[in-house]
């Protein structure tokens, strides 16, 4: 085995791993070795013709140990980009939300207050603030996205609110929206259900994970009719009910606009009524509520809406970010376009 170009192998321990050596002459096949275990440098190999294997001495073999452990700790780590983009008809997205049959009253600390309905509402900060601002109101956020979710619930946590009237659920509209907005109308009045910069799913294939599609559509108008038809029995205008749109994207807002259009009852305005509840405490008494008439103005060319400003008091981290014209992929930069569905005269 020793006669010159004469293979043989031969096993070496080298700081707790053992490896397997091929030596042919003066060549010594470790290329397999160094990839798999990455400890190449411990072993030194002598350029004498004999060829002998020499281990390092104890004090630099822990040393080269070290070394090759800490390696890439000094590297400056990126910055972990949550992904925004959730495939809500698989994995965990796609199961049902498990909610207690009493979660609405334990969500809110008045329940007979009119409620807004956030579908999309990421890390929570529309909501939250506007909450601040109405505290006779509640407001509901709905997302599917875990991350957006738990950094929503922690600025929840530390906001310390002196009034519980906002709450966030983890939910998919595609599986649970129709469940939470029946329970959810039992106890309070839906009459603000916000659709604001949904992810638009470019990709022609990714289209069907849409949030607004003929049955959402459906659901929607279900819900407003009901609840417009308690606001009339309150002599209340049903304008004050709606569903509004908001995005960045043309061709998606005109697509949203056709699924109301052709799939359900409700019909499109240029404006509708916002209930001041700053003006008054006790909003058991609906007869002295202030409504605010608000209008949108057309957009040349579209069939869809646009308006510079927010008709609500806050905007969105995404709107805010789009009319500054940071949105990339807006269509029209530094544009929103928006628009209003409210139920059919009843």
């Amino acid at each position: 085995s020793q006669q010159k170009n004469k293979p043989f192998l031969e096993e070496v321990q080298v700081g707790g791993y053992r490896m397997m050596m091929l030596i042919a002459g003066r060549v010594v096949s470790i290329t397999a070795a160094r990839r798999v275990m990455t400890m190449p440098r411990c072993v030194k190999i002598s350029t004498r013709p004999s060829m002998e294997i020499q281990i390092a001495d104890s004090k630099k073999d822990s040393d080269i140990e070290d070394n090759l452990l800490k390696k890439g700790e000094g590297k400056k780590k990126k910055k972990k980009r949550m992904r925004q983009h959730i495939n809500v008809f698989s994995g965990a997205a796609a199961i049902p939300i498990e909610l207690e049959d009493d979660w609405f009253p334990k969500s809110y600390e008045s329940t007979h207050l009119p409620l807004s309905v956030d579908l999309g509402s990421a890390r929570g900060g529309f909501c939250l603030n506007l909450a601040k601002m109405l505290p006779n109101r509640n407001f509901l956020g709905l997302e599917v996205n875990p991350v957006s979710y738990n950094l929503a619930n922690e600025r929840l946590q530390k906001q310390h609110a002196k009034k519980k009237n906002c709450t966030f659920l983890k939910a998919n509209v595609h599986f649970d929206l129709e469940r939470i907005l029946t329970e959810a109308s039992q106890y309070s009045i839906i009459d603000q259900i916000l659709i604001q910069f949904p992810d638009p799913h470019f990709k022609k294939r990714n289209h069907k994970r849409r949030m607004v599609t003929p049955k959402f559509a459906q659901i929607i108008q279900n819900t407003l009719i009901d609840s417009a038809t308690k606001r009339k029995c309150q002599g209340l205008p049903i304008k004050s009910c709606f569903v509004y749109l908001a995005t960045d994207v043309e061709e998606l807002a005109e697509e949203m606009c056709l699924i109301f259009s052709q799939h359900s009852s409700l019909q499109p305005s240029n404006s509708f009524f916002l209930i001041d509840d700053n003006d008054h405490q006790d909003q058991t008494d609906q007869n002295k509520k202030n409504f605010v008439e608000y209008s949108i103005s057309s957009h040349q060319n579209t069939a869809t809406q646009q308006h510079i400003t927010s008709p609500f008091q806050v905007r969105t981290e995404r709107e805010s970010a789009v009319l500054a014209g940071l949105g990339k992929t807006s269509s029209i930069k530094g544009h929103v376009f928006r628009k209003i569905f409210v139920p059919p005269p009843l």
